[in-house]
């Protein structure tokens, strides 16, 4: 019985690694998803709005790093509600 707390506190860090693992997994996608929501909210929904940036991105810009020799555009898609699409 002497090992009781050292299985419960190997357990409890078993159960934090998880969660934290859980959020790196999961902090990509949210990302996408909030960047997907402040464009549709600016400049409108559907696949045929294609928001460009006009100038190059620098470190005060709001999207996970950018790089600055690329102009940036991005589409979202969603194929539930058009079906396939073909470009």
């Amino acid at each position: 019985m002497a090992f009781k707390g050292e299985i419960q506190k190997n357990y409890d860090e078993f159960l934090e690694q998880r969660a934290i693992e859980a959020y790196m997994l999961a902090l990509s996608a949210l990302n996408v998803i909030g960047m997907r929501d402040g464009s549709e909210a600016t400049f409108g929904k559907g696949y045929n709005v294609l928001p460009i940036w006009k100038d190059r991105m620098n470190a005060k810009t709001l999207v996970p790093t950018p790089n600055c020799d690329v102009i940036y555009s991005m589409n979202y898609l969603n194929l539930k509600e058009t079906g396939p699409l073909a470009f």
